[in-house]
């Protein structure tokens, strides 16, 4: 096992695309790439079946500008950008009457906002009154011309809050907090006008709690949906007035755990060991048939990346390949019509972006397989060091690099191996709870890969 400390330079590479799809697959809708350059904060919207992606491209200078395409049956079409700014935007939705619109905080006014695309331009609707600076895990849900935002305030001890916007006006919904204290981390969803909240109390052991808003006040639903273990990542859906939630249970190995609530209690559905051991969940239901989908970091023996699973009534299968994507960030999920469509960016920071939906059509390109195997264990990290492993035929020096969601590295190392697998280990900085990537370079840019990891030590 060995520590190491060095600074270093960020490097790109730009991988060939490889062999066809199995059929059926996940294959790409339209262009396997998206983008020329690299991107960031991808966010993805149906409106009547037909997709929409959004992401911050960066052109040759290193600027970025926000692009909009919309998917027309055959071609991405672009939508005009005038009036985006450069905010930083964390939904996209539509109105009722199919308007596009876009949610962002505002980092130095503090203030919530709404931009709607009108007139072939994207003008400001309204902007909240100016919060703490203290605002963390912020989420934000539309619905038809009104928006809910939820977010911790450490300024008033990391409790939860929600506000809405009614189409007039900004209110706080509920007399106080809705949490009893410090909470990590915030989901929110509305449906039909309701919205509801689901966190882990830290005050409490980290047990999950689902509540949700009954005209006055804030109402647990079903109890502590689990126990108090330190489960890493959880999601939260509502869909046709059920609520689910999906978290890793560490009583199982990290193993996926998705529950509903049936009116009475919280049940498991399926087994309660679904997947391998996983860190990074996503999930989402078909609306039709209420059926739900887990999206997860998937591993085995030599492979690792993105894989889908679904519940098919009596038991969770796979849908298409396991790791049918090497490496991915600002990841969405959406069913429609019984297909999944999944947008995201193809790596943490410098990737495009690409969109794939699960079809019995296999004609386009899929990434390449050649990424050196690349592993974090345990993840979540919870102690001040984190280890890693890399399988990779290479003599030499590699290079490792801790960034955070922002894009800025917040660490930087260099290390020598040799061929086989060798197990590292770095001491971390002094870093706050959150998700954070490891990424992995070779001096002369054969190899480039990345590993999500969630950070749980110090929490208070």
């Amino acid at each position: 096992m060995k520590n190491y400390f060095l600074s270093l330079a960020l490097v790109f590479v730009c991988q060939p695309w490889a062999v066809l799809a199995q059929n059926p697959q996940w294959r790409f809708l339209g262009d396997t790439l998206l983008s020329s350059w690299g991107t960031y904060n991808v966010l993805t919207a149906l409106h009547e079946g037909t997709p929409h992606l959004v992401f911050s491209e960066y052109d040759a200078l290193g600027n970025d500008h926000w692009k909009i395409q919309r998917w027309d049956g055959t071609a991405w079409q672009p939508i005009d950008t005038s009036g985006l700014g450069n905010e930083h935007y964390q939904v996209l939705d539509f109105t009722g009457n199919g308007t596009p619109q876009m949610a962002y905080f505002h980092g130095e006014t503090r203030r919530f906002g709404i931009k709607r695309f009108q007139n072939g331009l994207w003008s400001t609707v309204s902007e909240s009154p100016a919060f703490s600076e203290a605002l963390n895990y912020i989420d934000m849900a539309f619905e038809d011309e009104k928006l809910w935002v939820a977010f911790a305030d450490f300024d008033q001890g990391g409790k939860a809050f929600v506000w809405h916007f009614d189409g007039v006006n900004w209110i706080q919904l509920g007399p106080g907090a809705v949490s009893f204290g410090n909470i990590y981390p915030l989901h929110l969803q509305v449906e039909n006008g309701t919205p509801w909240v689901a966190f882990r109390e830290i005050q409490m052991g980290y047990a999950g709690f689902v509540k949700k808003f009954n005209g006055a006040s804030w109402e647990t639903v079903g109890g502590q949906v689990f126990d108090g273990n330190v489960h890493g990542q959880m999601d939260f859906v509502v869909a046709n007035n059920v609520p689910y939630i999906t978290h890793i249970d560490s009583s199982t190995q990290n193993h996926v755990r998705v529950l509903k609530f049936n009116g009475g209690t919280w049940e498991t559905v399926g087994s309660s060991m679904i997947t391998p051991a996983s860190y990074f969940i996503t999930l989402a239901v078909d609306r039709d048939n209420n059926q739900p989908y887990v999206l997860f970091d998937d591993s085995g023996p030599d492979f690792w990346g993105l894989s889908v699973m679904r519940f098919t009534g009596s038991a969770w299968e796979f849908v298409g390949d396991r790791a049918f994507i090497d490496n991915y960030w600002s990841v969405s999920l959406i069913i429609h019509g019984g297909v999944p469509h999944l947008g995201y960016q193809g790596g943490p920071f410098g990737q495009p972006a690409s969109f794939q939906v699960f079809s019995k059509t296999s004609s386009a390109p899929q990434p390449p397989k050649n990424f050196p195997f690349f592993n974090i264990h345990p993840n979540p990290v919870v102690g001040k060091n984190i280890q890693f492993s890399v399988k990779l035929d290479h003599f030499g020096p590699l290079h490792a690099r801790i960034i955070d969601s922002k894009g800025q590295c917040v660490k930087a190392t260099s290390f020598t191996i040799t061929p086989g697998e060798e197990i590292h280990e770095l001491p971390l900085p002094d870093l706050s709870n959150g998700i954070y990537f490891l990424q992995i370079s070779s001096d002369s840019g054969d190899y480039f890969t990345s590993r999500k990891f969630l950070l749980l030590h110090g929490q208070d």
